[in-house]
């Protein structure tokens, strides 16, 4: 068709799929991307409100939700002893219904009375913790870009595909809250930060 053969037509897609133009879905074909999103890593902001503000369908497809006993670096960064439960919680995250990542968050117990009862498949853990009095006041956050093709296969997209890895420890009166880690598709989102000299100017 067209006169082209079909290594040459698999050459092509291959190369927009690198450009981050196409993406592919194992089993079903390739699809033409959506111009990546923007997000302001100045924010401290949750992925939901992230999400809505730029006028998108945000959900979630929760994984694991357990309570279990923490690890010796959980009670170290948390400060709580090993009979102190947390919250391990794994999620894929959507926009418009289409998979762009997974994230793992690990919350102690007695800090989030009722958590059990919040359907965080469609809702936001930041308006939560607004909810009952414990917003998140500061944040400690890293990124970087990482290969990880456990991870998509597991959501869905290409294996080749680059993910930004962000690490967030929301802090409430320098006392750590919760960790999050986060994997998100590099075809999807281009980070963003401010920068000034005076920093009452970037508040």
């Amino acid at each position: 068709m067209y006169g082209v053969s079909r290594m040459t037509a698999r050459n092509a897609v291959t190369q927009l799929v690198n450009e981050g133009l196409v993406y592919r879905v194992h089993g079903v074909g390739a699809f033409v991307a959506r111009a990546k999103l923007e997000r302001n890593l100045n924010k401290l902001n949750g992925f939901f409100e992230d999400m809505t503000e730029l006028g998108l369908k945000p959900s979630s497809k929760i994984l694991q939700f357990v309570r279990r006993e923490p690890s010796q670096l959980e009670q170290h960064r948390f400060h709580i002893q090993k009979s102190q439960d947390v919250y391990f919680i794994q999620r894929i995250r959507y926009v418009d219904d289409k998979p762009i990542g997974l994230q793992n968050l690990v919350t102690p117990a007695h800090l989030v009375p009722g958590l059990e009862q919040v359907d965080l498949s469609s809702s936001s853990f930041y308006t939560y913790l607004n909810s009952i009095g414990r917003p998140v006041e500061k944040a400690e956050q890293r990124m970087e870009a990482v290969l990880a093709p456990t991870i998509a296969k597991t959501i869905g997209i290409a294996e080749s595909q680059p993910f930004f890895y962000f690490e967030r420890f929301p802090l409430r009166r320098t006392a750590l809250r919760s960790s999050c880690s986060s994997l998100i598709s590099g075809a999807t989102f281009i980070p963003t930060t401010s920068r000034c000299t005076d920093r009452r100017s970037c508040l």
